[in-house]
Formats: structure tokens, C-alpha cells, sequence
């Protein structure tokens, strides 16, 4: 039997071919059981009517605002998962900047 030629050459891409259909239907199985996974999990998006969070002095402040358009942005486009009120993810996010808050206004400003 003859090395190399074309009938080995035709092995490989004929392998080659195989190993991409086989990634590519793992990768839509993957795709299929995490859609199955996102449809079965619950998302806490509002806080209930009543509860307070301990987050309230950065509610309804222009900071409070952006953060909660990007964190909706991020939902919709599905490339963020809400385990926790939304009021909390923002909230955090807020107390974290507002801790930082000069640093991040030198940064800004060439400092």
C-alpha cells in the first residue's frame, strides 16, 4: 500500500469533515439544553410591592438610571441571567461605583 498520495490525503479531509459535524452538532445540542436551562429558570425581576432594599439612597438618581438601561440591555440580549431583584444587581453595582467615585472621576478627567 502506497504512504501519502491521494487516498490518504482524502482520509484526512474526509475526518477532517467528520470532527467539524460532530462539534457542530454538540454545539447545537449544547445550544438546545442551555435554551431548556434559560426557559426553566425563574427570573426574580422586580422586587415585591412593599419590600424595601437596603440600596434606596441610589434609587431614582442619574447613576441609578444607567446602570439599570445597561442591566436590562444586558437581559435582553440575553448575555446576563437575573438570579437576584433587580433591584439588588443595581443597587450593588451603584454602592461599588459611589465607593470609587473619585477614582473614577480622575480617571475620566486625566488625573
Amino acid at each position: 500500500m502506497q504512504k501519502g498520495g491521494a487516498s490518504s490525503r482524502t482520509g484526512v479531509l474526509s475526518a477532517i469533515a467528520c470532527l467539524e459535524q460532530l462539534r457542530d452538532s454538540l454545539a447545537c445540542g449544547n445550544m438546545r439544553r442551555m435554551a431548556r436551562v434559560m426557559k426553566n429558570t425563574p427570573v426574580l425581576r422586580r422586587l415585591p410591592k412593599g419590600h424595601v432594599h437596603p440600596y434606596v439612597a441610589w434609587q431614582g438618581t442619574p447613576l441609578w438610571r444607567a446602570v439599570e438601561k445597561g442591566v436590562a440591555d444586558l437581559v435582553e440580549n440575553q448575555d446576563l441571567i437575573e438570579k437576584e431583584y433587580r433591584e439588588y444587581i443595581v443597587g450593588y453595582i451603584c454602592k461599588i461605583i459611589g465607593r470609587r467615585e473619585k477614582t473614577i472621576i480622575d480617571q475620566l478627567t486625566g488625573h
